[in-house]
């Protein structure tokens, strides 16, 4: 069994071996990630379960060897969590302020909307999958969403160019990527990729193949909605057709946090959003969530602070099971949610079917700092088969990367937001299930259907437009001043 102790003081560089009070077994410790307190301030982090004073703390894994283990081998291991903690044990003079076990989390099943087991022998042919039907929304079209009636994230990326796009640094936090794929990035940054799974730098996908459930290749279709480039050689894409991801210049640093989404550990997954801070990224962009974690608050915090824009999946459900709320860090106040709206303007939620895949919302506080972009139905690039792309990609992991995507395209525009309904910029305004984004001078349509009567739980709509004046650009990031992470 594998722990994660937060404990005062600074980061020790290498791992180490550390007794657990005077009694208690020996352990091994592996820094994770260094928490500086705020200057005059003490640090708010989730409900944790120690208290944090003002003072730098760390960080760790911690692993114990023998029989033995932690003690108490029947408990569950949030028993031992608490008991660890109400002991008030120390770590070699280090008081322990915090503790949790690395759980082995899971994602919601997606990608064709059914949890069918043939799902993954189909995945195996060598033409690209189509748009699925009712009661989901068809685009009609090869990567519709970027177009100026929904997204308006190719006509940005454009206005934006090239160069400005390089300058901006994404870290994408999936499963790896297929460095094979023919829409691989052309700013992909491998010098600076890490893998948290095995270790190392080489961040490339090694989803195992066997298996149902494994979702192989999420890493990779995430990326191509992200970055993907064009090459003629797609199959089934229009020629000349240009890139199919969103910010497709930027710098993308791919981070392997996971071995699958149904199988990734709170530990690789904090120390890939503190990757993020430590190399001074501009935006953070993960498709993937779980349950809450103080390991992940600190982390999350320790990025805003920093200045990252951080995007996450809001989560998925079948008729809203496991369940229709939120999931974490998405559903951190500091982290922007992202949440789907249907090609039609129809919400991706409220289907009642336990065979189709919906989006999560809510509670009503957090659709503060959620926002939506298109799904299902959007480009999916397949993992191992070089120049398929495939055009049922789904589930809220579709729709983050569009997100993240948008905050890049701001950040390199130094555009301008404003809440006025009819001005030339970025605009929000509230309606259906979600956030799309138009061109500025494009009518909002009329009101999409609700599927559901509580309208509290719709998040804004970004609609991405080019200012008319260079001379007005300004930077106001997504009025970022959203509260700490609760």
């Amino acid at each position: 069994m594998r722990m994660l102790l937060k404990l005062s003081g600074k980061k020790a560089q290498q791992p180490r071996n550390a007794m657990f009070g005077a009694r208690g077994p020996t352990v091994t410790l592996a820094p994770l990630f260094e928490v500086r307190a705020p200057q005059g301030a003490a640090v708010v982090g989730a409900a944790t379960m120690g208290a944090a004073g003002a003072a730098d703390a760390t960080w760790y894994t911690a692993e114990v060897t023998g029989p033995a283990g932690f003690g108490a081998a029947s408990a569950h291991p949030w028993d031992l969590a608490h008991d660890l903690l109400q002991r008030g044990l120390a770590i070699n003079g280090q008081r322990l302020l915090a503790v949790e076990p690395d759980m082995e989390q899971g994602w919601t099943w997606e990608q064709d909307g059914t949890p069918n087991p043939a799902f993954a022998a189909a995945r195996e042919g060598d033409k690209p999958e189509k748009e699925m039907g009712a009661p989901y929304d068809k685009g009609g079209s090869f990567a519709w969403h970027l177009d100026d009636a929904h997204s308006g994230l190719r006509a940005a990326s454009t206005a934006v160019g090239a160069a400005a796009q390089k300058a901006i640094t994404i870290v994408h936090l999936d499963t790896g990527f297929d460095p094979n794929h023919l829409t691989r990035p052309v700013n992909l940054d491998l010098a600076r990729a890490r893998n948290f799974v095995e270790g190392g730098t080489d961040a490339t996908d090694q989803t195992p193949t066997g298996g149902v459930l494994l979702n192989r290749g999420h890493g990779t279709g995430t990326l191509g909605i992200l970055a993907g480039g064009y090459h003629p050689d797609l199959l089934a894409v229009p020629a000349n057709f240009g890139p199919i991801g969103g910010a497709p210049f930027a710098t993308v640093v791919p981070v392997r946090v996971a071995n699958s989404v149904v199988h990734f550990g709170t530990s690789a997954v904090a120390r890939g959003i503190d990757y993020a801070r430590e190399i001074g990224a501009d935006v953070l962009s993960m498709s993937m969530g779980g349950l809450p974690s103080d390991a992940w608050a600190d982390a999350v915090n320790a990025a805003y602070e920093a200045g990252v824009v951080l995007v996450c999946a809001a989560g998925n459900s079948f008729a809203g099971l496991p369940t229709s709320l939120i999931v974490y860090p998405a559903r951190f106040n500091r982290v922007i949610a992202a949440c789907g709206v249907m090609a039609a303007g129809h919400p991706y939620y409220g289907f009642q079917d336990l065979g189709k895949m919906e989006g999560c919302a809510g509670p009503m506080g957090k659709m503060n700092t959620a926002l939506a972009a298109y799904t299902p139905n959007t480009p999916w690039a397949r993992l191992g088969r070089a120049n398929i792309v495939d055009m049922d990609g789904a589930g809220t992991s579709s729709a983050t990367p569009q997100v993240a995507a948008a905050c890049a395209a701001m950040i390199a525009s130094r555009v301008a937001i404003s809440s006025a309904r009819r001005r030339s910029s970025f605009r929000m305004s509230r309606a259906g299930a979600g956030t799309v984004w138009r061109m500025a001078g494009e009518s909002a349509g009329a009101t999409p259907r609700r599927n559901n009567s509580n309208g509290s739980l719709n998040p804004r709509i970004i609609r991405l437009t080019v200012l008319e004046k260079p001379n007005l650009r300004r930077i106001f990031l997504l009025r970022k001043r959203c509260g700490r992470t609760m």
